[in-house]
């Protein structure tokens, strides 16, 4: 589901907020708890899309950033006041996992005239975010309520179609071009293996 965006101006997907009460809306009618809220963070996608970022651009932390922390605000309920959240009890100080965050968009595609390369992906997207989760994510930092980032990667290849349209790896952790000779990580994998917080919060149900 798309994130609710309350804070946001100029959104492109209006309807999240709407999206979320109606779903808990049902939890609530059913009597059903949420155990946490799993996400899907990426740049140009009407997930996260709003005023001041590109469409088709597929650089862009800061604009997830401010799209995760215009969620959070949601889901605690401080979006405004009052909250636009109408069952704020379900979604309160539960753990939030981003199991999904990446560059939905296929090798060498062009954004903004700059082919999309695994080595620009890490530069550009992937390594501030990185950055940002350690920064951030120590106890007291801003976005300390997510508790697990999962990077999305994705090989889907068309034979029946021209690269690169049908060939999304500007995400890929794994370098697809090199098989079967030989197996390696692509940059963004090899970035992905090296990152590590250890003062990271852990603020789930699971943590020691």
């Amino acid at each position: 589901m798309h994130l609710p965006l309350p804070t946001l101006s100029g959104l492109y997907w209006p309807g999240g907020v709407r999206l979320w009460n109606a779903f808990l809306q049902e939890l609530n009618r059913q009597g059903r708890p949420l155990d946490g809220i799993a996400l899907h963070a990426y740049p140009s996608n009407a997930s996260t899309y709003h005023s001041g970022c590109q469409w088709f651009y597929y650089l862009e932390p800061v604009c997830v950033q401010e799209a995760l922390d215009s969620a959070y605000k949601f889901f605690q309920g401080v979006d405004s006041t009052p909250s636009q959240n109408l069952y704020v009890a379900l979604t309160r100080n539960k753990p939030i996992w981003i199991t999904e965050i990446g560059t939905l968009a296929a090798l060498n595609y062009s954004a903004q005239g700059q082919p999309l390369t695994w080595t620009c992906v890490r530069d550009r997207f992937e390594t501030p975010m990185l950055n940002w989760f350690k920064q951030c994510g120590v106890p007291g930092g801003s976005c300390s309520y997510i508790n697990g980032v999962s990077w999305f990667s994705t090989h889907c290849k068309d034979p029946n179609h021209v690269p690169p349209w049908w060939d999304y790896t500007a995400s890929n952790l794994l370098d697809h071009l090199s098989f079967p000779t030989q197996r390696r990580l692509t940059e963004v994998g090899a970035a992905w293996r090296d990152v590590s917080c250890p003062t990271c919060q852990c603020p789930g149900p699971d943590c020691p």
